[in-house]
């Protein structure tokens, strides 16, 4: 049967958290197109740099014409991704019995406050997902980014 902790607690559980936030990338970057992620990404930071000089010369229509712009890339954003999530759902349901069953009775101290096994998870998973997320779009970024600027 399994044996829990393999190493330790928290190495257990950041291992678990890196596995999932490395495999989400992977599967997010085979089926969504990068050219095309990078290109939404470059679009909305574009739209939010003029939706913050427009509220800065308070032109409140063209802002409003550039909010629904941003609400509209909402959804294709979800169409984009929505095959990566499914596919990530389907990994994350075996993760999270695991976490649930082996690591949800151990109480994790992050010094300022105290959580189960299970919160513990959700909170380094978004810590390592941001950090992950934020490495990839810097370096794979920077190539498709030259292009748009063209």
């Amino acid at each position: 049967m399994f044996e829990v902790p393999v190493i330790s607690y928290w190495v257990d559980l950041i291992i678990i958290v890196l596995f999932y936030a490395f495999a989400y990338k992977f599967i997010q970057h085979l089926t969504v197109n990068p050219k095309e992620y990078f290109k939404f990404k470059y679009e909305s930071k574009k739209i939010n740099e003029e939706l913050k000089k427009l509220s800065k010369e308070q032109k409140l229509d063209e802002m409003k014409a550039k909010q629904k712009e941003s609400f509209k890339m909402v959804g294709k954003q979800f169409k984009m991704t929505q095959k990566s999530m499914f596919v990530m759902m389907i990994v994350a349901l075996p993760i999270l019995w695991v976490i649930k069953e082996y690591y949800g009775k151990i109480v994790y101290d992050f010094i300022i406050f105290s959580v189960n096994g299970l919160w513990a998870y959700i909170i380094l998973g978004v810590i390592v997902s941001m950090i992950i997320n934020n490495i990839y779009d810097k370096k794979l970024g920077k190539k498709y980014y030259a292009e748009f600027e063209k």
